[in-house]
């Protein structure tokens, strides 16, 4: 039976392109799916695709240096905010108004949106596109199961294709050339992973 319709938080490096973190949730979009999406995107992801049976490398993790973010109140709150502080991560929030400052991740949540959109029990962009589908009746996924499904999509398809933005190049290329280098530039290297793992989880959830 539907229980509901999910909501996904997602988290992209906006120099590489490549996506660093999600969550899928029945929850409203808020604090906590993006406490989930941010820790997700700062820890390793073999575990995680491990326990999702995903065949795949998916090599982004670390700090980031800054959070660009629009003025949605959960990117203003103060769970966020001290976490960041713990980190040592800048939060710059998108000018009101600019709606261009985020065009990274908007063009991401439409390719997304987009592929997902081909799967049974899509509620399309709108009502109006739906028209007579019945949603509710031809869903065929858990959100386990678009968990996994949205996994291998990022790791075998998003990460892999040509990416316009950054050069007609896949977002993982571009991620192997800044940190292992190339013949012409010095990489960056690995970074250093979260010591503590699970404080890291409670740093981003929220907490009264």
């Amino acid at each position: 039976q539907p229980i509901g319709r999910g909501n996904l938080t997602m988290v992209q490096d906006c120099c590489t392109r490549m996506l660093a973190g999600f969550c899928i949730s029945l929850d409203p979009p808020g604090a906590l799916s993006v406490g989930l999406a941010m820790a997700h995107a700062i820890l390793p992801k073999e575990v995680w695709l491990g326990e999702r049976s995903i065949d795949a490398i998916w090599p982004l993790y670390g700090f980031p240096a800054k959070i660009y973010a629009d003025n949605a109140k959960e990117f203003r709150g103060t769970m966020l905010e001290r976490a960041c502080d713990e980190y040592g991560i800048i939060i710059e929030n998108r000018p009101k108004g600019l709606a261009h400052f985020g065009g990274h991740i908007e063009r991401m949540v439409k390719t997304a949106m987009k592929r997902a959109q081909r799967i049974p029990g899509t509620t399309f962009s709108n009502v109006q596109e739906r028209g007579e589908y019945d949603s509710e009746g031809r869903a065929i996924m858990t959100i386990a199961e678009f968990e996994q499904w949205f996994g291998y999509f990022v790791t075998h398809v998003y990460h892999q294709s040509e990416h316009s933005g950054i050069g007609d190049i896949p977002p993982i290329k571009l991620y192997d050339q800044f940190v292992l280098g190339t013949n012409n530039r010095k990489g960056i290297g690995l970074p250093v992973p979260p010591a503590n793992e699970y404080k890291l989880r409670l740093d981003f959830m929220p907490y009264l």
